[in-house]
């Protein structure tokens, strides 16, 4: 394939740009008169078709995980599509029926645009997932912090006498009565 784009989830999408272009370029020949304008135009939509004929053959969606089941092909001008449609109205539907989408370049675009909405859309959803597992971690942080300080509030609430030793020793400490410590 000449493209292929990598859709969120590690999905592919396959995009070939060689439809052949010689017979609708001859057909825009001036000095053609219009039967044999419509001979060429005629050729293009063979051409086209024998294109489809081989990308449906190589089965590109088979080669690549997850990819959908087709291939884009890409004709460069809403025009060039349209002049082969025209001369052979069913070849878009038979087109589809062989897995190959025949895209120009509005509806290439188009496409592209979905593509990069999905990324938007996965990004987005990603990023949600980020925030929601640090919430959950820095709410169980929270709660662990918390549950901690209620311990030994209700253990000091228990134990009265402990807040006075703690704030005798403390007193001491800022007078100065305390000013060595040994250690034997």
């Amino acid at each position: 394939p000449d493209v292929v784009v990598h859709l969120p989830g590690e999905r592919s999408l396959v995009i070939d740009a060689k439809a052949p272009l010689s017979a609708f370029l001859a057909a825009q020949e001036a000095d053609l008169d219009e039967r044999a304008r419509s001979a060429a135009l005629g050729r293009h939509a063979k051409q086209l078709r024998s294109h489809v004929d081989t990308l449906a053959s190589k089965r590109y969606w088979t080669a690549l995980p997850q990819a959908p089941a087709f291939v884009i092909c890409f004709v460069p001008g809403d025009a060039i599509l349209a002049s082969a449609l025209n001369a052979d109205p069913g070849l878009l539907e038979e087109a589809m029926e062989r897995h190959v989408v025949l895209a120009s370049p509005s509806t290439l675009i188009a496409t592209m645009r979905s593509v990069s909405a999905m990324w938007q859309q996965a990004t987005l959803e990603e990023n949600a997932r980020e925030l929601l597992t640090l919430g959950r971690e820095t709410t169980a942080a929270m709660i662990e912090a918390m549950a901690g300080r209620t311990a030994r509030i209700a253990f000091l609430a228990d134990n009265p006498g402990r807040w006075l030793i703690s704030a005798t020793v403390l007193e001491r400490f800022d007078t100065g009565l305390w000013t060595s410590f040994d250690v034997t």
